[in-house]
């Protein structure tokens, strides 16, 4: 399937760390997508990125963080975390994650199974 124009140009926007950070940064839920996609496909983060997760990873209030259907910004966080946390060796991912209830963390298992992440 053949990518949109605006899914090119945010390919070719975020190439490092740093574009990557800002658009995790932005208030505009399909760039912060777009950058999790990215982060997980390419590796690219540094210890800012960790946190700006670990930040995002609290957001589940569905007026205002719902992506599709029972999704929200803070599962996705969530799902990128434990990708960034097996390469890099980080508990930056169970420090969050614990603290869930059993409804949220079987929704982000579901995400991180499906391998949601690497499909943009």
């Amino acid at each position: 399937m053949q990518k949109s124009d605006w899914e090119q140009k945010m390919d070719m926007a975020l190439i490092d760390v740093a574009a990557i950070n800002s658009a995790l940064e932005s208030n505009l839920k399909m760039i912060q997508l777009k950058a999790m996609f990215k982060i997980v496909q390419s590796g690219l983060f540094d210890d800012k990125t960790i946190a700006v997760l670990q930040s995002m990873s609290k957001r589940f209030e569905k007026d205002k963080d719902q992506v599709m259907g029972v999704y929200m910004l803070g599962h996705f966080s969530l799902a990128t975390l434990f990708e960034i946390c097996n390469k890099k060796n980080s508990d930056s991912f169970k420090s969050v994650f614990d603290v869930l209830d059993e409804d949220t963390q079987r929704q982000v298992n579901i995400l991180i199974k499906s391998k949601s992440l690497y499909q943009s």
